[in-house]
């Protein structure tokens, strides 16, 4: 018999340490507000008539720059980002909507800048309607394998990760 924490995703005693060392940020209630719109206008139907990209950039800022703050190339100063819009995956493998990383600009000896970035996880968004499990007439592949395919092209992953359960997906995939 197998010990479950073997298996762990993360180590117990690491764990335990950042939870104990863990604080709220103080502007929980303005964070709870932004995620309290989404749901407002989703339960509404709205949500279900919009196209996708018309919420791209706003999704991508309300959730992951307000509630999750992650830092835009604006917020980093042009110089150390951690989420960016419209990432090109690799050669052939396309472009996500949005990836979250680590992102730098520098200037090169002819001081031109230049961009690097390693990809941790590829974002791809789809409408609230979508049901990401099966292809999108005229397309060949569902949104799980869309994401799928990114996560393989990022060089930081050689593996996926687990799908998590259909009941929770809805709409946005962040594999």
């Amino acid at each position: 018999m197998s010990n479950s924490s073997s298996f762990a995703l993360f180590h117990r005693k690491t764990l335990n340490q950042a939870l104990r060392n863990f604080v709220f940020p103080a502007d929980l209630e303005s964070r709870h507000q932004v995620i309290a719109q989404w749901i407002t206008t989703l339960q509404q139907g709205t949500l279900d008539e919009i196209k996708e990209v018309s919420l791209h950039g706003q999704f991508l800022n309300d959730i992951f720059q307000q509630i999750l703050d992650y830092r835009s190339v604006i917020q980093g100063g042009g110089r150390v980002w951690e989420i960016h819009a419209e990432q090109t995956v690799s050669d052939g493998g396309g472009a996500a909507d949005g990836a979250l990383g680590l992102f730098t600009a520098a200037e090169n000896k002819q001081g031109k800048v230049k961009l690097q970035g390693r990809i941790i996880a590829p974002i791809e968004l789809k409408g609230a309607k979508n049901d990401l499990d099966r292809p999108a007439p005229g397309r060949k592949e569902s949104a799980v394998d869309q994401g799928w395919r990114y996560l393989r092209s990022c060089t930081s992953f050689s593996k996926g990760l687990p799908r998590e359960r259909k009941s929770e997906r809805k709409g946005v995939e962040i594999i």
